[in-house]
């Protein structure tokens, strides 16, 4: 920082989204966001006007920053830019994308430099997955343009490019296992959108639940299929570095969450033709498996995450929250909080408070789940809407759920009903806007009532943790 040099753009990326793990005194909050404002908008406007190979691999960085402080609009704008850019990276036709932006001849790619372009376009992928099945709409990469990718994408990631043999066990190979995961991630999340779209008709709920069972059934060949280097176990951590272990972790945590995830909707159905009787078994069977995920992710929190918490990713905070929120829906629905249920939901809190301290949509996860906790110990009147009521309701995605305890949502309750009006003259696409109509539950604006934030960084809300996460350490914690 002292040198009169302009540093990379990938310089400034990498810096801004290591900030948090800084213990550098002299890097308070105030000098920590505004370098990192500057670096985030000088990356955006060279990444806009001078698109390369460079500056996406930058974007890609700054997304995964962003992606660990909101699943809001804030990260779908770069997700978007760079889902889009990502396809520039096939090599088609006898053209390639442009290294960088500055002067120079026109080189032959090697073979490392194919296989670190093909390496970008699949974090890309990853990030997109990771950031998709937080929200209610669908991913803007298409099946065709992965499909271009899909043939080389196991030597791309199980081979090294530097001296063309097999890789060992590090946290490249595990995510190479994670892209398989994320794979079914896509279904999962495509599935869940179609959930709230469902229809209270037969023959859509019948076509819903083939895939449903598909799909689980694609979930459990998943894992019984990993090689026995990456099956998870007892002993097999001590025989880890802190890195590898670390990729366990995000893959084991990931797998149980798309499997509480998708057994959830139907364990806690929204539709009532799910609620009939007729469906009774796969309810029960789809509730057990939510109960064997979050005994098996508990499990995998005791035993080791606990004691790497400052060194997992936020897509396990992401996994812990989709446990904790049936916890609590499960809780709502029955009126019980049994002693096993209860120890579970504390220890899931406890992580996500620990998290927090590095990512703050952790912080925005234990919230939520303190304000859902809160009303359903108080109870809520009859007539009375809180946060308790969306977060019940799967039709609600997580980044609705965030978006709606924000000062500012980008989303608001209408407090009076007026005559409605629609922009649709087709009856179907007018049927499909009711289906996704929720706004009954939250009519006013008591309806999130977290505590306000003051602060004047982005929407009232600190974007940096890392002040937060120097104090965390310093007050003794651990």
């Amino acid at each position: 920082m002292g040198s009169m040099d302009e540093p990379s753009l990938l310089y400034y990326a990498l810096f801004g989204a290591s900030l948090p793990f800084s213990f550098d005194s002299r890097l308070d909050q105030a000098s920590s966001d505004a370098f990192w404002k500057y670096s985030k908008r000088k990356i955006f406007v060279e990444v806009l006007e001078e698109p390369s190979y460079n500056s996406l691999e930058v974007l890609t960085v700054l997304i995964l920053d962003l992606s660990g402080m909101t699943h809001g609009p804030q990260v779908w704008s770069p997700l978007a830019v760079a889902t889009k850019l990502a396809i520039q990276l096939r090599d088609t036709s006898g053209l390639v994308f442009r290294t960088s932006a500055g002067p120079g001849a026109s080189l032959p790619l090697s073979k490392a430099d194919r296989i670190f372009r093909q390496r970008l376009f699949w974090a890309i992928y990853s990030l997109d997955c990771y950031i998709s099945i937080t929200t209610n709409h669908i991913s803007s990469m298409s099946d065709a343009h992965i499909h271009h990718f899909m043939p080389c994408r196991q030597q791309t990631w199980r081979e090294d490019p530097s001296q063309g043999v097999e890789i060992a066990l590090t946290p490249v190979f595990v995510f190479s296992h994670k892209l398989e995961l994320l794979d079914l991630s896509r279904k999962v999340h495509m599935l869940g959108v179609d959930y709230m779209a469902l229809q209270d008709d037969q023959e859509s709920l019948n076509s819903w639940l083939d895939q449903f069972k598909r799909i689980s059934t694609e979930l459990s060949a998943w894992m019984h299929c990993l090689p026995s280097c990456l099956l998870w176990h007892d002993t097999i951590q001590k025989d880890l570095s802190n890195s590898v272990q670390s990729a366990f972790l995000m893959l084991h945590g990931y797998y149980h969450a798309l499997v509480i995830y998708l057994n959830c909707l139907v364990a806690a159905p929204a539709h009532g033709t799910l609620q009939s009787e007729a469906h009774s078994q796969t309810v029960r069977q789809s509730q057990d498996n939510c109960l064997r995920g979050i005994e098996s992710l508990a499990q995998l929190i005791t035993k080791a995450a606990a004691h790497v918490s400052d060194k997992l990713g936020w897509p396990f905070a992401w996994s812990v929250w989709v446990a904790a929120r049936y916890v609590t829906i499960h809780r709502y629905t029955t009126g019980q909080f049994e002693p096993q249920m209860r120890t579970w939901f504390f220890l899931f809190l406890n992580l996500l408070d620990k998290m927090g301290a590095i990512w703050q949509i952790s912080r925005k996860y234990t919230r939520l789940l303190n304000q859902a906790t809160s009303e359903l110990d108080k109870g809520i009147p009859t007539g009375q809407y809180g946060i308790i009521q969306p977060m019940t309701d799967l039709r609600f995605s997580t980044s609705q759920l965030e978006d709606l305890s924000r000062p500012d949502p980008m989303l608001h309750g209408m407090a009076s009903q007026q005559e409605p009006t629609s922009i649709y003259e087709s009856e179907d696409s007018m049927a499909l806007e009711r289906s996704d109509d929720f706004s009954g539950a939250f009519l006013n604006d008591l309806c999130f009532d977290l505590p306000r934030q003051t602060s004047d960084n982005w929407f009232h809300m600190p974007l940096f943790p890392s002040s937060g996460y120097q104090q965390y350490h310093l007050s003794g914690a651990d």
